[in-house]
């Protein structure tokens, strides 16, 4: 049996679906534990011999992770009950995804040239600040809608998100890292937070994404600031000025002369389906990832255990996604996108015109 006493180095800040996995997953105990039961199901005393830690901490320790969905009683013994992506696993994966990237780079760079004119067009707050800062609301949107289709395509319904005990829904997404700073480079995702008239959206990179701007997201969708801002122009009073200060910092604001204003697009509903009608690619796009995606489906039953593989669909989409990181840092070194998104990916959608 493998011993579990170095440092376990994991992301568990994401999920597919809507709960805290660092709620469970964040202690060192915790991670040994579902290490140690991840390959096969281990009685509390196999664990301990596992990972050096006595029984009766194990034993204290099992209910919570149970609860928490983390890990699942089999008979008299526990397994880990989510898939975890080792580093190993994942440099078998970037195997399958070097030679797809400079082909969807090229795609991306024809059309932020050759696009960006017709932007500047359709009349929505930002058309006119460059597609090196549009680019990131446009290339992953319209990667994210063709790995959709692609997975409906290939028959990998990623199934219901499951009820919890804890009242949230949704899967682990727990990957192996590099150092304790615990960040996947290339991961990407999509954060929306609502307002009663608008959704702001943050299209986000792991290595660039930002608590911060994050929080500040959620701060003016809470107060429902953007809906407030008649061509993005911030009225004296409406943002108080340590706020102002730290969303200037990150980009969510910009000083325009002797005035401030949002630092990110404002759309109508009707101006983003033509915005992101312009990049759809699905011609293109959806045929690379329709050959793509089974091939990532059966390379990840080759490492998951079968106890798991209902999960696997679900870690495919988000592995897929991580093509998205990839081609954007593809497009930031030919100097198709700002080499510092900073609040790039942010944007925001009025619900009526």
């Amino acid at each position: 049996m493998n011993r579990i006493y170095n440092r376990i180095n994991w992301n568990t800040r994401c999920c597919n679906g809507s709960f805290d996995p660092g709620a469970y997953l964040n202690s060192q105990i915790s991670r040994a534990i579902c290490l140690a039961a991840y390959e096969r199901p281990l009685t509390a005393e196999e664990i301990s011999v596992a990972t050096g830690i006595p029984a009766l901490y194990i034993e204290d320790e099992l209910p919570r992770l149970e609860y928490g969905d983390a890990i699942a009683r089999v008979g008299s013994k526990w397994a880990a009950d989510f898939i975890i992506l080792r580093r190993s696993d994942r440099s078998e994966l970037m195997h399958m995804l070097k030679p797809y990237i400079c082909g969807i780079a090229d795609h991306f760079e024809r059309l932020l040239e050759s696009e960006s004119g017709k932007v500047a067009k359709l009349g929505f707050y930002g058309a006119k600040s460059g597609m090196e800062r549009l680019g990131y609301i446009a290339v992953p949107h319209a990667m994210r809608a063709a790995i959709g289709r692609a997975m409906s395509l290939a028959g990998l319904n990623r199934g219901e998100y499951p009820p919890r005990r804890d009242g949230g829904y949704g899967w682990y997404i727990v990957s192996e890292t590099e150092d304790e700073y615990e960040r996947t480079a290339h991961s990407t995702g999509c954060n929306a937070v609502g307002g009663s008239r608008m959704t702001l959206y943050y299209y986000h990179i792991g290595k660039y994404f930002d608590d911060c701007l994050y929080q500040g997201i959620r701060e003016l969708a809470k107060a429902d600031i953007v809906s407030r801002c008649a061509d993005g122009r911030i009225a004296d009073g409406l943002i108080g000025e340590d706020a102002l200060a730290q969303y200037v910092g990150n980009g969510l604001v910009v000083r325009d002369g002797g005035e401030f204003r949002l630092g990110f697009p404002v759309f109508t509903a009707r101006q983003f389906e033509n915005f992101t009608r312009l990049f759809d690619g699905g011609t293109e796009l959806e045929p690379i990832f329709a050959k793509l995606l089974p091939d990532l489906r059966a390379k990840f039953a080759r490492f998951v255990p079968a106890r798991l593989d209902a999960q696997i669909n679900q870690w495919v989409s988000c592995y897929a996604g991580e093509l998205i990181g990839y081609v954007c840092e593809e497009l930031i070194g030919r100097g198709a996108l700002r080499s510092v998104p900073s609040a790039d990916g942010v944007f925001a959608v009025i619900k009526s015109e």
